[in-house]
């Protein structure tokens, strides 16, 4: 397997579990998880993955946050929280 698709199951994985601790906290209504789930896996794709290219940590971050959350999943919560 190849160190680039280890560092994404890895980075996938560690946002789900953050995701996870701040949903059983209760710090936040469970509707916004999606943009919880993006903002540190934006984070991590800025920090972690891309190694000082942003704008390469930014794309690469927009996809862990969405594959952590699960896009249908979380589009439709927050379509939900807006009714």
């Amino acid at each position: 397997m190849d160190n680039v698709a280890v560092n994404f199951a890895v980075a996938v994985a560690l946002t789900i579990g953050l995701t996870e601790v701040v949903k059983r906290l209760e710090w936040i209504n469970p509707k916004y998880l999606l943009v919880v789930s993006l903002i540190i896996g934006l984070a991590i794709g800025i920090f972690y993955i891309s190694e000082g290219d942003i704008k390469a940590g930014i794309w690469q971050g927009i996809a862990i946050g969405l594959s952590a959350s699960g896009l249908f999943s979380g589009t439709k919560n927050m379509v939900e929280a807006r009714k």
